[in-house]
């Protein structure tokens, strides 16, 4: 008796008939008769379904797919057929289009605000247009239960898909689509631990008086006041305080107002900035830097912050896991929020409450990786200055992380109390040929405030501490 398993590919690709041949890349015709000839043919004698292999997808999709994501795509797929099931467990991919909105042009509208406003509604218009016949795909897949969910981008044009192989090779057949890849992990950067201690300062810490941002303070009276600068880390304590007041949303006098002041894809904390105290070693990573840039206390006391005048938001994009990670997925719901903050609800973007400045102490050691591109090009075209850390991958050339080795973001090195470069912090060049990173500044054992109310400096050493000095150095002069 046949084995009828093997016909589950077919099966998983029979959706392709309800739709009218596509035009592949190239011009090239992709019909159901065709498409057939892709699909595994014949059954193995011992009843054994034949596999799914990624010579049995067509080369046109193939050429576009990851080669990791179509494997896993493939082995997930043939794992369903050997238990009989009719679908494959879903994966998570990212979906690219071809077309870019047009955005040079608008340098040249002189107010921020209306730039902003222009710039979202192209980036959105781009993306609704050109993403039409994918949204309708999916939209079929989904209640065939093939995916089982997807949600569309502007910020990049594409958007992300929870589906099986069926849908990706559909999706990597039609013409408008550039690229299908992986929903990839980051992992947060590890400060650097121990070293020489250092007695605290008294007053003023000494990486503040490296700088000369109290100078600032005291000569011009500038503190950042009426500046916004924004993190994208491992969350925030907002009742920390050193930072409560200089929270947006606080509210001294009633209830805390959120929308549009935090934003959290990961899921964790989804109606208020945390975490609120120690869950992991690195869940106060966040928490230190935005000290960083902006932390004093009510009465002054505690100057951690280069711009203690200047209020803040955040983003979560990594988890509270033991060693906290970030999706290629959140990362970019977090750029976007950025560019458009929305109320807690995700609903309501509105550009004109985006941060003037975005610190990122974070980075891929693969500097090469372009993945957030297109969210830099639209940060940066909407005139939000965007800072990265270079990364500490050492004293080797050419080890700059990314997102912070792109010619369009802006990375920081760490040095000492004695201005020497630190041992851990990487160098450029770029990939691209550019000098990176851009400016050094203090990133040994920097004193700033960590989850719970407390300060800590001993363990807290990296380029991620150096970046947010330069991110409170620019709200002292935006």
């Amino acid at each position: 008796m046949r084995h009828h398993r093997s016909l589950l590919l077919v099966l998983a690709l029979a959706s392709l008939c309800a739709l009218p041949p596509i035009q592949a890349a190239g011009g090239r015709r992709v019909s159901e008769r065709a498409m057939a000839s892709y699909l595994p043919r014949g059954e193995g004698g011992s009843g054994t379904p034949t596999p799914v292999g990624v010579e049995d997808v067509p080369p046109v999709a193939r050429d576009k797919i990851d080669p990791s994501l179509l494997e896993r795509l493939v082995e997930t797929q043939h794992s369903a057929q050997l238990q009989g099931k009719d679908l494959a467990p879903p994966v998570t991919y990212l979906v690219y289009l071809r077309e870019r909105a047009s955005l040079g042009d608008l340098a040249r509208v002189p107010r921020l605000h209306e730039r902003r406003k222009l710039l979202v509604g192209r980036l959105q218009a781009t993306a609704r247009r050109s993403q039409a016949g994918v949204v309708a795909l999916l939209q079929q897949n989904l209640r065939e239960g093939r995916i089982t969910r997807f949600k569309s981008y502007w910020i990049f044009n594409g958007l992300v898909v929870r589906g099986d192989l069926s849908t990706a090779i559909q999706l990597a057949l039609r013409p408008e689509v550039e690229a299908i890849r992986p929903n990839r992990v980051h992992r947060l950067p590890t400060p650097i631990r121990g070293g020489e201690t250092l007695a605290a300062t008294g007053e003023v810490e000494w990486n503040i008086a490296k700088i000369g941002a109290d100078r600032v303070w005291e000569t011009f009276g500038i503190t950042g006041e009426g500046i916004v600068v924004a993190n994208m880390d491992s969350g925030v304590d907002w009742t920390h305080p050193a930072l409560q007041h200089k929270y947006r949303g606080y509210n001294p006098a009633g209830a805390s107002d959120h929308n549009y002041n935090w934003f959290d894809p990961t899921g964790t904390y989804p109606d208020q900035p945390g975490p609120r105290g120690p869950v992991g070693p690195l869940s106060d990573h966040g928490t230190h830097v935005m000290g960083i840039m902006v932390g004093s206390e009510p009465d002054d006391s505690e100057p951690i912050g280069v711009a203690p005048g200047a209020q803040w938001i955040a983003v979560k994009v990594f988890d509270d896991s033991y060693e906290p990670v970030a999706t290629d997925e959140w990362i970019h719901d977090g750029f976007q929020w950025c560019l458009a903050p929305t109320d807690l609800s995700g609903q309501n973007p509105d550009p004109g409450k985006a941060p003037d400045i975005l610190n990122n102490s974070w980075g891929d050691e693969d500097g090469e990786d372009e993945e957030f591109r297109q969210d830099l090009d639209a940060l940066r075209a909407a005139g939000i200055l965007v800072i990265f850390a270079a990364g500490n991958q050492g004293d080797e050339g050419g080890t700059v992380n990314s997102p912070g080795s792109y010619p369009n973001a802006f990375a920081v090195g760490a040095t000492d109390v004695n201005d020497v470069i630190a041992s851990f912090s990487s160098r450029g060049p770029s990939p691209w040929g550019q000098i990176k990173p851009e400016v050094v500044a203090p990133g040994v054992q920097i004193r700033s405030s960590v989850a719970g109310g407390g300060y800590e400096w001993y363990d807290w050493s990296g380029t991620s501490m150096a970046a947010p000095h330069v991110a409170g150095l620019a709200a002292l002069i935006w």
